[in-house]
């Protein structure tokens, strides 16, 4: 785990399974928000996000055994809320059908909210990210008071 020495605690959800969308989340609790802070900036770094790609681009050659062009990549607009935030979805290619990855990533105070949603087919319409989102900034603000 890359923060295996920084996070005080760390909780992840069962995966949910829907016929179109599979969705993960895990909330890193941290010492302290300096330590959180640091955390969320090696998590969205170029190098990372390069890492995630390199990843989800190699998973998915494996997994169809055919060469796939290389996936596009597009900012999720999710509105910070006085937060750290970043989002974005990795489009992959997929002879007859496309596959969409969506990442976002969330710092409140000392904790860190990862969420990773994999749809298929892509889906167009980010209501049930944003409201996804929006849970969880509420769960983990609930938690830290």
């Amino acid at each position: 785990m890359l923060f295996r020495d920084s996070a005080t605690g760390v909780a992840t959800t069962p995966r949910y399974v829907t016929d179109a969308a599979r969705a993960q989340q895990s909330v890193l609790l941290f010492r302290d928000v300096r330590t959180a802070a640091a955390a969320f900036a090696r998590l969205d770094s170029p190098a990372n996000r390069r890492c995630i790609v390199s990843y989800t681009h190699a998973v998915a050659v494996s997994r169809v055994h055919q060469p796939l062009a290389p996936l596009t990549r597009e900012t999720l607009l999710v509105e910070p809320v006085g937060q750290q935030s970043t989002s974005y979805r990795l489009t992959i290619p997929i002879p007859r059908h496309d596959v969409a990855v969506d990442t976002l990533l969330n710092r409140i105070g000392r904790a860190i909210s990862s969420v990773s949603i994999v749809w298929e087919p892509a889906s167009k319409d980010l209501e049930f990210q944003n409201a996804l989102v929006a849970r969880i900034g509420s769960r983990v603000r609930r938690a830290l008071r």
